[in-house]
């Protein structure tokens, strides 16, 4: 799957890359932080009293900018779906940070997620269904205990019989399917075992040196 890309010119976009029906597959937006000194002063306003504190916590200017670009392009994206303006996009987290619409202030079943890694920042949406992404920048990493522990045996098994040179992406690969989907649970690592049966995961094309998944329950 291909995520669309998000620009400037996207801000006033309607909703017609969103498939309402149930059983549609997922429709996933990636943003690039190089957009964050474009509009800053757009996006700035629309965070929530909480959030707004949030960004201003943020000691790293990367930091504060993939946080303002996912969740005010997540308020510009969502708005024409809902048929309120961006600044009416009411947004609350759930006990393990999945961010949801507000229910005291919206009834629609939509869905959404969101990860950034890197210089990229991920959005994920379903119409009705829940849905997670994940997205990693492929870093050197010590992955063999990661898998050893998260993995079920079968896919650690594949890990170790692959060349070397193909190790580390293929771990990154499952990392990104395992977090998507417990993401889409909305428990991420909190839950008490590690189970993805029922998820629908798409694995996404991204730049070089980029994993990403969605997922849907």
């Amino acid at each position: 799957m291909t995520p669309r890309c998000w620009h400037t010119g996207h801000c006033g976009a309607d909703g017609g890359w969103l498939d309402p029906l149930p059983p549609a597959p997922p429709a996933t937006w990636l943003i690039h932080r190089r957009l964050a000194s474009q509009v800053t002063g757009d996006l700035l306003p629309l965070l929530s009293p909480e959030e707004e504190v949030r960004f201003f916590r943020f000691r790293r200017q990367e930091d504060r900018e993939r946080f303002l670009l996912g969740r005010g392009v997540l308020r510009m994206l969502l708005a024409p779906l809902l048929g309120v303006a961006p600044s009416a996009v009411r947004i609350v987290t759930s006990p393990h940070g999945k961010p949801c619409l507000d229910p005291a202030c919206s009834d629609s079943p939509l869905q959404f997620n969101v990860a950034h890694s890197g210089d990229l920042i991920l959005l994920g949406f379903h119409p009705c269904r829940p849905v997670g992404v994940d997205l990693e920048l492929q870093g050197e990493l010590e992955w063999q205990p990661i898998a050893r522990r998260y993995f079920p045996r079968s896919v650690d098994d594949i890990l170790a019989s692959l060349a070397q040179a193909d190790q580390l992406p293929e771990f990154y690969r499952h990392w990104c399917r395992l977090e998507a989907a417990l993401k889409a649970q909305g428990t991420g690592f909190a839950a008490d075992s590690l189970v993805t049966e029922g998820a629908v995961i798409y694995d996404l094309l991204l730049p070089p040196h980029y994993s990403g998944s969605v997922a849907v329950l």
